[in-house]
């Protein structure tokens, strides 16, 4: 899987992502780490994509979280579906990702 993480237009990062053996590597293409997907990480793990996937959805606590899953059109709460629905858009900051491979049968839930 291949992913752009962006902040409006401007291309802050790729990712690539080997599911089967959990590789998660990242080329960062602006300086500021504030626009990084990993912060300071320049060599990510699996778990910390994970994180950062989750960290661009709402909160799986959330009251209303069984609500926002049936508007997406989704059984369970699952970052990885959750953010090829919304692309990763969060509200109130101008961070998306762009998927530019997706194998389309990774599952994150346990």
């Amino acid at each position: 899987m291949i992913l752009n993480y962006k902040y409006g237009d401007i291309l802050c990062a790729t990712i690539q992502v080997d599911f089967k053996k959990k590789i998660v590597q990242v080329q960062n293409f602006v300086e500021d780490v504030f626009y990084h997907p990993f912060g300071i990480a320049k060599n990510p793990s699996f778990e910390d994509f994970k994180e950062f996937l989750e960290e661009r959805c709402f909160p799986r606590t959330n009251y209303h979280a069984k609500y926002y899953l049936k508007q997406l059109g989704l059984d369970f709460y699952d970052p990885l579906d959750i953010v090829r629905k919304t692309n990763g858009k969060v509200y109130g900051d101008k961070f998306w990702i762009e998927f530019v491979e997706d194998y389309g049968t990774e599952v994150l839930h346990e």
